[in-house]
């Protein structure tokens, strides 16, 4: 009989097409990780998109068995996970943190993409943490560094971040440039976007 691999379930749910946009460097660099581990072949990699209407029955459905590795990615029904139920089964689960501030969740472990969590956060001292930076976007254009001084580009809208956009106007002052728009799914206006234009916040 041959025996089962263990499974890497990376899920990332599918809120619309611009947040799975946002969401593509997180899992193409988790799946390119995976994919590369000096241990590939001792598990499969499952990657699944999960339609709003089919979680969390989704969780129950695929049979989640003892030495699986769940990994969630969002903080979109992660706090709705019944993170316990599969521990309990043996698998071990970890949350990646798309934001700043984890939501409080019972998995094993916590993926953090940026430092400022482990600085700025009230993190407790279960679950283990990592940082794991992201970024990976294979076959995608990168931005050109300009000689000249170049404007500063937020990737927000102003309305959402009210709290630090005073100290980014502080200390940029009129260089300092927002565009919201540019988070569409369509690579040809976002590699246009950042090829003419060097530093990004």
């Amino acid at each position: 009989q041959t025996k089962r691999l263990s499974r890497i379930r990376l899920w990332v749910q599918d809120l619309d097409q611009i947040y799975l946009y946002m969401m593509e460097a997180f899992y193409l660099t988790l799946m390119t990780g995976f994919t590369v581990a000096c241990n590939r072949g001792a598990w499969q990699l499952d990657f699944q998109v999960v339609k709003n209407q089919a979680f969390p029955a989704a969780i129950e459905k695929v049979g989640f068995q003892k030495g699986d590795v769940f990994v969630w990615i969002g903080f979109h029904y992660a706090p709705e996970i019944d993170w316990q139920r599969l521990r309990h089964k043996g698998v071990y689960t970890i949350y990646v943190d798309t934001e700043g501030c984890p939501p409080k969740v019972d998995s094993d472990e916590i993926w953090l993409f940026h430092w400022m969590s482990f600085d700025r956060c009230p993190l407790p001292n279960r679950p283990m943490y990592r940082y794991v930076p992201t970024g990976f976007r294979p076959n995608r254009a990168s931005a050109v560094h300009l000689d000249y001084r170049p404007k500063v580009n937020l990737f927000e809208c102003v309305q959402c971040r009210v709290g630090c956009w005073g100290e980014l106007r502080r200390q940029f002052g009129a260089s300092l440039q927002t565009n919201s728009g540019v988070w569409v799914a369509d690579d040809t206006t976002f590699a246009n976007y950042i090829k003419t234009r060097s530093v990004f916040v």
